[in-house]
């Protein structure tokens, strides 16, 4: 049973993601210290931090949840997305999720309001990969990668791609004075 998603809790803990459903929080300097939070019971894709003891998970079978970071078994749905949610990033009261590529559909990205069932669709291509800083949200798909506003939808400019020459964005992340963890 892999770990495929992992993040940093505000208290130190690390929020890990594994392939079974299970979403553990283990102490990052006591061995075999992880407890479940909650189970999915389908592959957790992607977590990432969200506002004060909160954070945010994508699972393989398309929800998107919001969790504790403190108390077991209490993550609520805030919304399906068609397919798995691979990507998510939390930025300016906002989380942002992106689901796994269908060449049929256009891509979409979710954004959602903490605390409240249902998101938004906001136009932004295929998202496997997303990164936030403030007003930025940075989307990496396939062989483009984009600039999106965390503010107004559907504002994304394409910044670069890699072309033909079949090489894909795999990892993504924002460095800089600017960025913070932290909402």
């Amino acid at each position: 049973d892999s770990i495929d998603a992992l993040a940093i809790a505000p208290d130190g803990n690390l929020i890990a993601g594994r392939h079974s459903g299970i979403i553990w929080s283990c102490s990052p300097t006591v061995a075999n210290s992880c407890v479940q939070l909650d189970n999915a019971a389908s592959p957790i894709l992607s977590i990432a931090q969200g506002p004060g003891e909160t954070f945010f998970a994508g699972i393989e079978n398309g929800t998107i949840w919001e969790c504790p970071t403190n108390v077991a078994n209490a993550c609520t749905t805030l919304e399906t997305a068609p397919r798995g949610v691979v990507a998510v990033a939390y930025a300016n009261g906002r989380l942002f999720a992106g689901y796994e590529y269908d060449n049929l559909e256009n891509g979409s990205i979710y954004a959602c309001t903490p605390g409240k069932k249902g998101c938004e669709k906001w136009d932004g291509g295929y998202a496997g990969r997303l990164a936030a800083a403030g007003e930025r949200l940075y989307v990496a798909g396939n062989e483009n990668l984009s600039l999106c506003s965390t503010v107004k939808p559907n504002t994304c400019e394409q910044l670069d791609q890699t072309g033909n020459s079949k090489i894909t964005i795999d990892s993504l992340a924002v460095t800089g004075e600017e960025f913070s963890s932290q909402p």
